[in-house]
């Protein structure tokens, strides 16, 4: 059973994570939301995060750092947020790169 964001609320609390690359904010939301997350290294090598700074419940957060990113992120039955590429935007990027039949 899979959770969705939306659905758990917690209180709204402070972040302030830089831009950086996404394994090192991901690993700064984790210390600052007191959170786990599980996400791979090697899928966000690339990747890169805007800054989050303000006060927003942990969810929130989570969702600004990989906006305009093709990752996204649920929470599952424990309650840690579990990082993966969004699978739309995965199948957009090779379709990009796949030319059509004619």
């Amino acid at each position: 059973m899979l959770l969705e964001l939306t659905e758990m609320a917690a209180a709204p609390m402070w972040f302030s994570i830089a831009q950086k690359p996404a394994g090192d904010a991901l690993l700064a939301f984790s210390r600052q939301a007191a959170a786990n997350v599980v996400f791979s290294c090697d899928d966000l090598q690339e990747v890169n995060t805007p800054k989050v700074v303000g006060l927003y419940e942990p969810a929130e957060a989570l969702t600004k750092l990989l906006r305009n990113t093709r990752f996204l992120t649920y929470m599952d039955v424990s309650g840690r947020y579990i990082v993966v590429a969004n699978a739309t935007a995965i199948k957009t990027e090779f379709q990009a790169e796949i030319p059509a039949k004619q």
